[in-house]
């Protein structure tokens, strides 16, 4: 009986050789397979040992967005492969499926030129026709073993999680290996003609990653994407610098358009005397926008108001500006949906990320208007999250 959801404990010196790689190949020892209890007919499309051919879990990512948002959704599947490599003590691979969209293009190129350990991944590999009939014969092979009770669901909640894991954190991470590590074992399905490009079970990954992956592997993930400094950073801030990111999604949207999604900014005068409430004059404040418009506003009121030393940054890149906000070693301060200075925040070394959540009618309908969340470790003492009235 499965009690735990995992497999024994291997010898210590199993565990120190365990490396975290993106594919590690490294045959496990299969233990002997658990007899099905399929038909004749529902064993006919099975192959008996599929172990033979497909040693190696693949995890495939769902992306979607630009460079935040990919980020967020890479770093969820490398957590989901680290904890089957260690728990498990199975070899994964990492796979990419891009959005229908037609931003794929240009936001694989900006992840590529910023993130070294990203250019060997084909963006596409899971935008197939064989991914596609994978999924589905892996979600009516899932069903069947539920139907016919051949999986331990003791502590699953979800037992169609590896078909699309659309939640991350600790509990869904734990379903995913309950599940995996009964069904690896099993009388597998193959993929059509035998093809092993996508393992049978495979995890296909749709979310954000949670503070639980951010917490148990930071030193990992800044590792993953450690940026390439020749290629993108142009500019540095000055050492006692803070950096703002205006995000300006209501230049980018429209205003009405933006604001009915509850994508609401602070005005610049609301910035100077609430979000900088606290400086004094001479201090310095860079700001960085993928739009120069009101930008110059923003620097108005921070000079007449506060007396702050303010200035934009020109002619650079979005994956430029990314360096700059990743390299700030005061302030990063920028909205709370903005996963663009979220993670320039965790990757880098500011003193203090300072994320805030604009509270308006708008933002009230769509829940973005407050947040608050309680962090651990590092992460603790370097987040803040803020919530102003609009």
């Amino acid at each position: 009986e499965l009690k735990s959801g995992f497999s024994p404990t291997p010898p210590p010196q199993q565990l120190e050789t365990a490396k975290p790689t993106l594919l590690v190949n490294v045959n496990p020892t299969i233990p002997p397979q658990a007899k099905s209890k399929r038909t004749k007919k529902q064993r006919s499309t099975a192959s008996p040992y599929q172990n033979e051919h497909k040693k190696v879990v693949t995890v495939v990512a769902q992306l979607n967005g630009e460079l935040g948002n990919q980020m967020h959704k890479i770093a969820n599947a490398v957590c989901v492969q680290r904890h089957i490599e260690r728990k498990l003590h199975l070899p994964t691979e990492l796979k990419l499926r891009a959005q229908d969209s037609a931003k794929w293009e240009h936001a694989m190129q900006w992840m590529k030129e910023a993130f070294p350990n990203t250019r060997p991944l084909d963006f596409r590999a899971g935008n197939t026709e064989l991914f596609d009939q994978v999924r589905q014969i892996q979600e009516e092979w899932i069903q069947f073993l539920v139907d016919d009770k051949q999986v331990n669901l003791n502590g699953i909640g979800n037992p169609k999680i590896m078909n699309r894991m659309k939640s991350s954190g600790w509990q869904p991470t734990q379903e995913i290996l309950r599940l995996l590590n009964q069904t690896w074992y099993m009388d597998r399905p193959s993929a059509p003609g035998g093809n092993t490009e996508f393992s049978i079970p495979h995890i296909y990954s749709d979310t954000f990653t949670s503070r639980y992956c951010f917490e148990k592997m930071l030193d990992e993930i800044r590792d993953f994407f450690k940026i390439d400094e020749y290629r993108i950073c142009k500019q540095k801030p000055q050492p006692d610098e803070s950096v703002l990111h205006l995000r300006n999604f209501l230049v980018e949207m429209g205003d009405e358009v933006g604001r009915e999604l509850g994508f609401e900014e602070l005005d610049p005068n609301k910035t100077a005397t609430e979000i900088f409430a606290n400086y004094t004059p001479g201090d310095k404040v860079a700001i960085v926008s993928r739009f120069e418009n009101n930008t110059d506003k923003y620097i108005k009121a921070l000079k007449e108001i506060r007396g702050v030393d303010a200035r934009y940054i020109k002619g650079q890149t979005g994956n430029q500006d990314f360096c700059f906000l990743l390299k700030s070693q005061k302030e990063i301060i920028g909205q709370r949906i903005s996963t663009f200075a979220t993670w320039a925040g965790l990757l880098g070394r500011p003193q203090k990320l300072r994320l805030y959540s604009v509270d308006s009618k708008y933002t009230r309908a769509k829940k973005k208007h407050f947040y608050n969340a309680k962090w651990n470790g590092e992460l603790k003492k370097l987040i803040v999250y803020e919530n102003y009235k609009a």
